[in-house]
């Protein structure tokens, strides 16, 4: 039986059952012995045991004659690094024998030779340059104490023209508040000689005055309140001076409409001054006759640079426009003549155009880029 055979064998067994006309009539079993693979496993693991053992021994043996023959000697090396890393450079590493590590050995104390020999020679270059440096900090100290007094002089004269400037600066501002005052008494007078005057062209001639003294009245009262006294903000100082003149000559500013598309302009007095004489003649023939027939309208004035930094400065209006045969060189009109004229001061070039309005083009040239070409 299956119980019997396993007491006997240590086996290997396979069974299956015995079955005729489909019944079972037993189980038939077939093993093998395993006591001969045990037996060797045994002898085996002896085997084992015995190698490792040697293995052991020999690994030993060999582990003291390296440690004898290399690892002393680079422990030794070690040491001697350490000693010559802390500034100690006479040490040198024991050569013990001819191999390789001997010949590290001998290699190691030639480097470190060499370095003493180059620290001795640098340290002889050092004191040299320590006493080149004593020698040149002496020198530049006596230069800059030489620069320290000069300094002191400079300074003692800069202050003295900073002040001369602000004493300058405070008469120039003082001069543009009196010429201001000065244009806003005559621009007065004429508004209260204006009152005793009943002859509308006369009227109109002194109102004319008045606005052309006022428009330059507005240059000096800006370059008096600006902190730059040779350059003025031209946008302003256009809102300022065509507030006025529709102030001047009771515009409904519902109805006439202004448009300020000045680019950020800054112009010196030599310019300002014809460009707003000629602001005022234009906005002020535009509010007295471009508007007759018509309820409703805008006036614009642009200015800019053109791609040669020439500045372009156009007034125009959405009027009735310029009377037809109308010759603007050859007119009697005292503002279209003030026009052309200014504009030769300017050195520039004035055109008229009429084309649903009137429409005035002033190009000059801009000083600060012709200074600078």
């Amino acid at each position: 039986t299956e119980k019997h055979i396993s007491k006997k064998w240590k086996i290997m067994k396979v069974n299956s059952p015995i079955i005729m006309n489909n019944e079972k009539i037993g189980d038939i079993f077939i093993g093998y012995s395993l006591n001969q693979v045990y037996v060797k496993i045994a002898e085996l693991k002896n085997n084992i045991a015995i190698v490792s053992f040697i293995i052991f021994i020999f690994g030993t043996v060999l582990v003291y004659i390296v440690g004898l023959f290399f690892t002393a000697p680079l422990s030794q090396m070690v040491k001697t690094v350490k000693r010559i890393s802390s500034g100690d450079l006479t040490q040198r590493s024991p050569v013990t024998s001819n191999d390789e590590v001997g010949y590290l050995a001998q290699s190691f104390n030639e480097m470190v030779e060499t370095i003493q020999n180059t620290n001795e020679e640098l340290e002889v270059v050092n004191k040299e340059l320590e006493n080149r440096v004593q020698d040149r900090t002496s020198e530049l100290e006596d230069a800059l104490k030489s620069l320290q007094r000069e300094n002191k002089t400079k300074e003692a004269a800069q202050l003295e023209i900073k002040n001369s400037l602000k004493e300058k600066e405070v008469l120039l501002k003082e001069i543009h508040h009196r010429v201001k005052n000065n244009l806003q008494i005559v621009s007065s007078l004429f508004f209260f000689q204006s009152k005793t005057i009943s002859d509308p062209v006369m009227l109109d001639m002194f109102r004319d005055g008045q606005n052309r003294v006022k428009s330059m009245a507005l240059i000096h009262e800006k370059l008096y309140q600006s902190d730059d006294l040779a350059n003025i903000d031209f946008k302003e100082y256009v809102k300022k001076l065509t507030a006025f003149l529709f102030q001047s000559y009771g515009v409904d500013q519902s109805k006439i409409r202004f448009k300020n598309n000045v680019s950020n302009v800054q112009l010196g007095v030599d310019q300002a001054v014809p460009c707003g004489l000629i602001i005022n003649e234009l906005v002020s023939n535009s509010l007295k006759h471009g508007f007759k027939e018509k309820d409703t309208g805008i006036i614009k004035i642009d200015m800019g640079h053109d791609e040669n930094n020439n500045l372009i400065m156009k007034v125009s209006d959405d009027g009735k426009g310029l009377p037809e045969g109308l010759d603007v060189q050859k007119s009697d009109s005292l503002g279209l003549r003030l026009v052309n004229n200014l504009s030769i001061q300017l050195n520039g070039k004035v055109e008229f155009f009429n084309n649903n309005g009137t429409s005035v083009k002033l190009t000059f040239e801009d000083p600060k880029y012709k200074m600078a070409s």
